[in-house]
């Protein structure tokens, strides 16, 4: 089972120099949702993991582990 990993996300927007503001902005959904995924609280639905793999030019499984379920 892949299970999502919520360090890998704010760690690549750190890296890519965004702030929440400016990712939530570029995402189209609020700062608290780029907070909550990060922090774990939820997960992106699919919709907004696809935006944030548009922006970002990063893998989808770069978010992911598969924790062998």
């Amino acid at each position: 089972m892949l299970t999502f990993q919520p360090s890998r996300l704010g760690e690549l927007r750190r890296a890519l120099g965004y702030t929440v503001r400016d990712f939530a902005e570029r995402l189209t959904v609020s700062q608290a949702a780029v907070s909550a995924w990060e922090n774990g609280d939820y997960e992106p639905t699919l919709s907004s993991l696809l935006k944030i793999v548009n922006l970002t030019r990063a893998k989808v499984e770069s978010f992911f582990t598969d924790d062998g379920a």
